[in-house]
């Protein structure tokens, strides 16, 4: 009986170990949710595709505007007016009369050349036929100007095209080249000269002088394209004897380019 007893109690042992170790064998390790967000706290990156450094090319780089305005033409002007030539500075009859207003008709050509801060250059040519008493007589003058400018634009209208009219004021000075040719058929004349008469041969070619004038001007438009031209003209400027005046006014048109 108790031998019995004995060997029931083993079998009891030995299927509860064998349980037991059984469990323990095939039961799945299952980490807390601590562990879990640790370790992909801990999960190194993934490591991402090198970011290279734009460095700008010189394509890419800002371009600078380039003054390339600069001696563009910007207006372009035609002219006609009247040129008094020195007033009172001659004899015009056998009087003794000196001039004082004589219609000598003019015609100009001018250019306007950019330049910066509203300046600009202006180059002009001036041709003049000077009327004489005598018709055997033929007086040119020629004017190779050269002035510089300040562009003061008191308005500005577009247009329907697209185009721009500028009204506006220029203030000139400069220099002039004046070049004066007159010529005749020869022979003599004779003319009042003071309280006598006195006898002056005509020359039988054509004669040529040169003068440097110091220029004063101003400019203006009126009625969109059209310009009015004033200018003055001084002869022999440091010379207080031989200083003479001239002046000049010109009804123009004005292109814009």
């Amino acid at each position: 009986m108790i031998r019995l007893i004995f060997v029931l109690f083993l079998s009891t042992f030995s299927f509860s170990y064998a349980d037991n170790l059984i469990i323990s064998e095939t039961q799945e390790t299952v980490p807390k949710k601590e562990e879990v967000a640790e370790t992909i706290k801990d999960k190194p990156e993934p490591l991402k595709k090198e970011e290279k450094e734009v460095i700008p090319t010189k394509d890419d780089a800002p371009v600078k505007k380039v003054e390339s305005d600069i001696f563009s033409i910007k207006t372009a002007t035609l002219f006609i007016g009247i040129y008094q030539d020195g007033i009172k500075n001659y004899q015009v009859n056998n009087e003794g009369d000196r001039n004082v207003f004589s219609l000598a008709p003019s015609i100009v050509m001018n250019i306007a050349l950019r330049l910066p801060n509203n300046l600009l250059l202006i180059p002009e040519f001036i041709y003049t036929y000077i009327p004489t008493e005598d018709s055997t007589i033929k007086k040119n003058l020629f004017n190779l100007r050269l002035d510089a400018a300040y562009d003061f634009n008191l308005s500005t209208l577009t247009l329907s095209n697209g185009k721009v009219k500028n009204f506006d004021l220029r203030l000139r000075v400069g220099t002039s080249l004046m070049i004066q040719t007159i010529g005749s058929e020869g022979g003599e004349r004779t003319i009042q000269n003071g309280t006598e008469e006195s006898t002056f041969f005509l020359p039988n070619k054509k004669s040529v002088s040169l003068n440097n004038t110091f220029d004063l001007g101003i400019d203006f438009t009126i009625l969109s394209n059209f310009e009015i031209k004033l200018s003055s003209y001084t002869y022999q400027l440091f010379n207080g004897e031989k200083r003479s005046f001239s002046f000049g006014s010109y009804l123009g048109y004005r292109f814009e380019l």
